[in-house]
């Protein structure tokens, strides 16, 4: 799935699942994502099992649900603290909505710990979710990125 908007660009993709061979359900399921980020700042490249089967479809029903305007816009709290909408048992990785006009949508893409820049000190890298890529997209676009995520979590159906 590539996001793009403003300059910026976010590429996630399903690589192969973690445990090959997993003992149980939970090991079975998780998935390697690997990915690449374009922001003002610079570009890099991650690679870590960062979502399960189970939470991976998710992600298309919640661009989706953004796309329809249907996601409340997320602001810092009052220690400029920002929690994301869509959350996954690995911090790596989250999204929320920055603002909304008419016509497009700011959608963050968080990037935490193992898929943060790696011009990030340490403290900056495990800063959980603060540090993210701002995309200004139009909602057919997110409808889209929707459908591509769907398409490519289809090779990663849910083990028992």
């Amino acid at each position: 799935m590539r996001l793009v908007g403003n300059g910026s660009v976010v590429v996630l993709n399903p690589l192969t699942y973690q445990f090959p061979s997993g003992n149980n359900r939970w090991d079975a399921n998780w998935v390697v994502i690997a990915g690449t980020a374009t922001s003002p700042g610079g570009s890099w490249s991650f690679r870590d099992a960062a979502l399960t089967t189970f939470e991976a479809k998710h992600v298309s029903r919640w661009l989706r649900s953004v796309a329809q305007g249907t996601v409340d816009v997320v602001s810092p709290d009052d220690e400029g603290f920002l929690s994301p909408t869509l959350t996954f048992t690995e911090p790596n990785l989250a999204f929320s909505v920055a603002g909304r006009t008419q016509d497009s949508v700011e959608l963050r893409v968080h990037l935490s710990h193992e898929f943060a820049p790696t011009w990030l000190d340490i403290d900056e890298r495990m800063n959980m979710w603060q540090f993210f890529v701002t995309l200004a997209m139009q909602p057919s676009d997110l409808v889209e990125a929707a459908g591509v995520w769907d398409e490519d979590w289809r090779a990663f159906p849910e083990r028992p």
